[in-house]
């Protein structure tokens, strides 16, 4: 056995290598993208006489639904709007959010609340919710997100000059400062918003979340909707909003807020369910043989197939961990030369290297002392991982509710 977990450990570091690539080509397009922070952008031309649809997708949400909406209806809408609505989907709550929102729509004409008796899940609320909104463009956000007051508009501008099909905006951290752990739900979102997102526009694979994106009325149709059979709703139309060859933008000025889980256990919730859904849609999408289209180096697309697999990656990487443990305890012959080491410190270089350029980009310089405690967070993914694996193969498919460390109130 003790061989056999040795032998991962080596696998593992070789399956690292695209990875660790990835991370330092992800640098260097970055820093030269036109969708970087602080990236001076012209606006578009927008023409007037557009329809646009918040949809808010929700269940037992009563603690935070209220903020949501009241950021949402407070939006600075452009000329170019010439109707505006924000349409919540109450997926059978059984506290009371129905009733906060029936109180809303009371107060505001342009709030309207679709109420459901029975929970059908996340993505089918997102269906009715694009049935019955009037909009062309349609603009998407979770429960428990706080959009900014021009989020809107920066997302439904180049829907309606024509500029983009699908959008997908920036999701911040509203309480960084709570604890450590808070501190570095931030850190990881500074990394993947200021590295991975401004360079993965560049090549085509933007990846599309529920939490704050934007698209056309046209291209959720042309794709067929969101998949209501599986998790991992956002993960899924991404791959067939990139099959399709859609034309998608990211737009880093459209900003929402979100509470960062301040606890281990609400941390280790919240990545297990994106473990889960992501492997259901991966899984599923590899029995339907469709990653097929993505084998290709050319363009890109190569790289969503390491996207995919990012929550199976520390699996192995925990029984690479166990098979270096057992090598040390008992006194076990490297089955590598010096090469091993090099390797190792050249792939973990990838990470510090990313998380030192996203706090220059952000001139958040002084997250870079907190870059020890980030490298050691490996544990606690890969065991966030194997949890999601096994809800994955049990078919796990509940709405995920977020652990609430605060209340919220808009501005």
């Amino acid at each position: 056995m003790g061989g056999g977990l040795i032998a991962v450990s080596m696998l593992y570091l070789l399956i690292c290598i695209p990875y660790a690539l990835r991370a330092y080509v992800f640098i260097i397009l970055a820093l030269r993208s036109d969708a970087a922070e602080g990236a001076a952008l012209s606006p578009p031309t927008v023409p007037g006489g557009h329809a646009v649809s918040v949809i808010i997708p929700c269940r037992n949400e009563a603690a935070v639904i209220a903020a949501t909406v009241q950021a949402a209806l407070l939006q600075a809408l452009p000329p170019f709007v010439s109707r505006f609505e924000v349409v919540v989907v109450d997926d059978g709550s059984t506290d009371h959010t129905g009733a906060i929102l029936d109180a809303m729509a009371l107060e505001d004409a342009r709030l309207r609340v679709i109420h459901r008796r029975m929970p059908h899940g996340k993505a089918a609320a997102l269906n009715v919710g694009v049935r019955q909104a009037a909009g062309s463009v349609l603009v998407f956000i979770d429960a428990d997100h706080i959009l900014r007051p021009d989020a809107v508009m920066h997302l439904a501008a180049p829907l309606a000059a024509g500029d983009a099909e699908v959008v997908q905006g920036r999701c911040i951290v509203r309480n960084p400062h709570v604890n450590l752990l808070t501190r570095l739900v931030d850190i990881d979102n500074m990394v993947s918003y200021a590295v991975d997102l401004p360079a993965r526009a560049t090549i085509g694979t933007c990846p599309i979340t529920g939490s704050t994106m934007g698209a056309t009325r046209a291209v959720i149709e042309r794709v067929g909707g969101f998949c209501e059979d599986r998790p991992g709703e956002d993960t899924d139309f991404s791959l067939r909003v990139m099959r399709a060859h859609v034309q998608v933008r990211y737009v880093p000025e459209a900003v929402s807020e979100d509470l960062a889980p301040a606890t281990l256990r609400g941390y280790i919730r919240q990545r297990r369910r994106w473990a889960s859904g992501q492997n259901t849609v991966l899984f599923a999408w590899m029995r339907s043989a469709a990653l097929r289209d993505f084998w290709d180096l050319r363009g890109g697309r190569f790289e969503v197939l390491l996207y995919l697999f990012i929550y199976i990656i520390p699996v192995f990487g925990l029984l690479a961990a166990l098979g270096v443990g057992l090598q040390v305890l008992f006194h076990m012959p490297a089955l590598v030369g010096p090469w091993h080491s090099t390797l190792a410190v050249w792939l973990m270089a990838a990470y510090p290297v990313q998380l030192v350029v996203a706090a220059c980009i952000r001139r958040a310089y002084a997250d870079i002392l907190f870059l020890p405690v980030y490298l050691v967070r490996g544990p606690a993914e890969s065991v966030t991982a194997i949890l999601g694996l096994i809800d994955c193969l049990r078919h796990e498919r509940t709405w995920y509710q977020a652990d609430r460390p605060v209340a919220r109130q808009v501005g």
